[in-house]
């Protein structure tokens, strides 16, 4: 079970650090996040790609699920982290790409202003924040815990790094694509949903 998750892991990592990283642009504006999108969906678009990457993320939600009971006795503090940060992961995931496929399937362009939609609305934003900012948090943390078992003398870093990190990326994103840190205009498709 472990070398599957480590070969979702893999297969999610890659493209984590390529969708995170384009998140990064959030910070220059809306248009070079989504110019840099564009560019990365003929990658990941692909469709024997995309279906390495559904099944990447169904490989993490099983394997995810089965380790998380497997070491549900274990008492290493960074192994609890990991177990808890996993399965908010999990859930991140599953509601998220599920969104994702119903969003193409209704024929929505699923990106930036499909994810930044429910930032403007109340209350549905009630919702969006925590869960963006938890998941990042949550990514921050697996990974941290992950680390502080590697490092067991550097856990607490590990663990507080990661989660801190996560945490100020998560609410620095939501807070680009909620429009308080410059105008953010959704499209009118996007805010059909909310009324």
């Amino acid at each position: 079970m472990r070398g599957w998750h480590r070969f979702g892991a893999g297969v999610l990592g890659v493209f984590l650090l390529l969708h995170l990283g384009n998140h990064l642009l959030l910070f220059v504006g809306f248009e070079a996040h989504q110019a840099v999108m564009h560019s990365l969906r003929q990658l990941y678009r692909w469709p024997p790609l995309g279906a390495v990457l559904l099944l990447a993320v169904c490989t993490q939600l099983i394997s995810g699920v089965m380790l998380a009971w497997r070491s549900r006795r274990g008492s290493l503090p960074a192994l609890r982290w990991q177990r808890w940060s996993g399965l908010a992961l999990l859930l991140f995931l599953l509601i998220h790409v599920s969104a994702v496929l119903l969003g193409r399937r209704a024929g929505l362009d699923t990106d930036v202003h499909f994810a930044a939609a429910g930032l403007h609305h109340y209350p549905a934003w009630l919702f969006f924040v925590p869960y963006y900012t938890l998941a990042v948090g949550a990514l921050g943390l697996h990974l941290g815990a992950r680390l502080a078992r590697r490092w067991p003398q550097q856990a607490g870093r590990c663990l507080w790094g990661g989660a801190m990190l996560g945490l100020l990326l998560g609410a620095s994103w939501v807070m680009a694509m909620a429009g308080w840190l410059y105008p953010v205009a959704i499209p009118a498709v996007y805010h059909a949903a909310f009324r």
